[in-house]
């Protein structure tokens, strides 16, 4: 439900891959949930296969991943990249392919996967992403608090709202000045609520 959503929020990929990494026994179901938002072009990822823009990849669960000159590369499900560190090793080999044009997402799940490779995202210069919010069954927002915490997000987000975050990154608009509009915003809401209050208080003496 919660990448449903995300995708049915997305109303323009403005030419961006997405690569899924979910906790899922049904690979193919959740190609046709995501392919009903009508948003992008949905693939189950095959080993090898090239990532082209406007297309969702979703891994097969049980298998860790890798990005090594766009193109996916499997790693057994016995690994420990496979599984407790599924999220870290794959953020890791985004980061180390694509620099500064990576960006990872953390929308749900259990424990604290995820934060390092959030960590080495930052460290070349690419943007994250967590989720924050209600919606998530009990545990699942612990990978995204584990990688706010850390203090490594760049934007802790609602679901609705990644995907307008995700078209301004890819629109050039850069970090700081998304975090001062968001500044500017916030302190525009407050003044509005200081004349909301003192209009208030005229109206009542």
């Amino acid at each position: 439900a919660t990448l449903q959503g995300f995708f049915r929020s997305l109303t323009d990929s403005n030419g961006m891959a997405f690569i899924i990494l979910a906790e899922v026994e049904d690979t193919d179901a959740l190609r046709d949930a995501i392919a009903g938002t009508g948003a992008l072009q949905v693939l189950v990822a095959t080993e090898e296969q090239r990532i082209e823009s406007a297309t969702v990849y979703i891994v097969p669960d049980g298998l860790g991943a890798a990005l090594e000159n766009d193109r996916l590369r499997f790693i057994s499900g016995d690994a420990p990249e496979a599984r407790q560190w599924r999220l870290d090793h794959f953020f890791t080999s985004l980061a180390e392919a694509q620099g500064e044009n990576s960006v990872c997402v953390i929308l749900s799940g259990e424990g604290s996967d995820g934060t390092i490779g959030a960590k080495m995202i930052k460290e070349r210069g690419g943007i994250t992403i967590a989720k924050v919010g209600e919606g998530a069954a009990p545990g699942d927002s612990e990978m995204p608090q584990s990688a706010i915490s850390s203090g490594l997000v760049d934007f802790a987000e609602v679901l609705e709202r990644i995907p307008d975050r995700l078209a301004q990154i890819r629109d050039g608009v850069s970090v700081i000045d998304l975090l001062v509009d968001d500044e500017t915003g916030a302190q525009q809401d407050e003044q509005a609520r200081q004349v909301q209050q003192e209009i208030a208080q005229i109206l009542s003496s």
